[in-house]
């Protein structure tokens, strides 16, 4: 509707900006053949002579009417289809525009909207195989937890019916026996019990050599993790005896020393040498690593 009243308001402005055209341009033919007439009788001029106004406003008619049919009946509506066939391509062309628009924008939401779709899809495949995956891992966990739990079982009571037999062995009146538990080169952690099982000194840090025990009149029984290391140290001395591979006490050993060191008791022990000794029984607060 729009289209259709643009269409015929520009034909009209059109014919009228014509007639405006042709009209001046009579006034003009007009004022010449005045002046022409003029000149006739007054030298000056000739446009203003009265006696060829007739033939002149004659041909003024005829070439009016002339100019006014070439614009009407060619001109104008050749000018008018043109600009007709452009504004219809106009049209066409914004509408081609609008549905391209439409379609693309149409496409883009089905893009987006199949995007999501396969992230969601994705996510929850990627969240059901996490889900299995830490199923199938915890059970087997599980599994292998069990079957180890069971070993170490078996393990500690052998080793527990070991260590009970030969500390058996080993009760003989006036043995003192000393549980170490490693530390660095020739240090330990020693603890002194008698025959009877009864603590003599408490658990200490020591730096052990080959006259540690020199002074000690009863047998010496050493045992535990750290003690192997000493089997050359006292090979040549009777009364210090080592037996390897027992290792009574040492768990209990391992938490007193843990609750000494938590004590501050003992000193950090991370930087020995080369006055290890002096750091090794340091007494001042340690710093837990």
């Amino acid at each position: 509707m729009v289209i259709k009243m643009g269409t015929g308001m520009s034909k009209k402005c059109t014919s009228l900006r014509l007639k405006m055209v042709t009209t001046a341009g009579l006034m003009a033919i007009l004022a010449s053949h005045q002046a022409l007439a003029s000149g006739a009788s007054e030298p000056g001029l000739p446009q203003l002579d009265i006696n060829t106004w007739p033939s002149q406003i004659f041909w003024l008619v005829v070439i009016f009417g002339f100019g006014y049919l070439v614009m009407a009946k060619i001109v104008t509506p050749k000018i008018g289809v043109v600009l007709e066939d452009r504004r219809e391509r106009l049209d066409e062309d914004l509408g081609k525009a609008r549905e391209a628009s439409a379609n693309a924008e149409r496409i883009r939401a089905e893009y987006e909207a199949g995007l999501e779709t396969a992230r969601n899809e994705a996510a929850e495949f990627a969240r059901k195989a996490a889900a299995e995956a830490s199923e199938k891992a915890s059970v087997a966990e599980q599994k292998a937890a069990s079957k180890l739990a069971t070993k170490v079982a078996a393990a500690e009571k052998k080793l527990r019916e070991a260590r009970g037999e030969a500390l058996e062995n080993l009760k003989v009146e006036g043995n003192l026996f000393y549980p170490m538990l490693d530390a660095r080169r020739m240090e330990v952690y020693i603890k002194t019990i008698d025959n009877n099982g009864n603590t003599l000194n408490e658990i200490s840090a020591e730096i052990i050599d080959e006259f540690f025990f020199e002074n000690e009149s009863k047998n010496v029984i050493l045992f535990g993790p750290g003690a192997e290391k000493f089997q050359a140290t006292f090979q040549n001395i009777a009364h210090v005896k080592i037996i390897p591979n027992i290792f009574p006490s040492a768990q209990l050993m391992a938490k007193e020393v843990q609750q000494k060191f938590n004590l501050k008791a003992f000193e950090d022990l991370a930087y020995f040498e080369p006055f290890y000794l002096k750091e090794f029984v340091a007494t001042k607060p340690k710093k837990l690593i």
